[in-house]
């Protein structure tokens, strides 16, 4: 087996944590755009969720 280099190793480490913390936050991000709250308290905020739903359905 051949003598693998420390650095390089832990270069390729650092980049695939910070591929996976950035994939972690874009989906959060992603999540809060697309999904609608749990639970809404607010009855016209209820009536623009309803009316954004039936501008997308074909």
């Amino acid at each position: 087996m051949q003598h693998i280099n420390l650095g390089v190793i832990v270069v390729v480490v650092v980049v695939v944590l910070g591929l996976i913390v950035f994939i972690i936050d874009r989906n959060k991000r992603d999540r809060k755009k697309l999904l609608p709250p749990e639970k809404v308290d607010d009855v016209t905020a209820e009536l623009r969720m309803d009316q954004e739903r039936k501008k997308d359905e074909p």
